[in-house]
């Protein structure tokens, strides 16, 4: 079972990086997009910078309330004991990381409404501000190993 598990937990780890060095890619894109002066900023795009500020507020919340209501080990668990005759184990790795392959989207989400609202107004803080918060998001969600233990100890029960 460890075996399985450190096989799974290597995996997880390898799909969270790669979201994390695609926002890192993003953001030295746009590093070298405003050390070069290559864009101009669009007129009149008010309104929708505020939309993109709003879907990134809306983002941040949905994972927050994601990470409060999908990963609770104990719900995961009785979820697995539903499904008689299934391989229980998988089913919990396959919740697991849909779980966290939805939340780490929503991060990227992020990071990629900042891009858009850099490209059209060319203010590099602002887009820093997506970025944090985009990889703390990322940060406070990297998948641990311990919490897919707990979650099989708890099927073993």
């Amino acid at each position: 079972m460890l075996e399985a598990v450190a096989s799974y937990h290597r995996m997880n780890i390898f799909l969270w990086g790669a979201i994390l060095g695609a926002i890192i890619i993003l953001t030295l894109a746009v590093f070298i997009l405003n050390t070069n002066d290559v864009l101009q900023p669009a007129t009149d795009v008010g309104t929708t910078t505020q939309i993109l500020f709003i879907l990134a507020v809306c983002a941040a919340i949905a994972i927050l309330l994601l990470k409060r209501s999908v990963f609770s080990a104990e719900r995961i668990v009785r979820n697995a004991r539903k499904q008689a005759g299934s391989d229980q184990e998988k089913l919990i790795f396959n919740t697991l990381r849909r779980n966290w392959i939805i939340i780490w989207t929503l991060a990227e989400l992020i990071a990629i409404l900042g891009f858009f609202h850099y490209v059209l107004t060319t203010q590099i803080n602002n887009y820093l501000i997506f970025v944090v918060v985009s990889v703390y998001s990322l940060l406070i969600n990297m998948p641990k190993e311990g919490f897919v233990i707990r979650c099989l100890e708890l099927l073993q029960e």
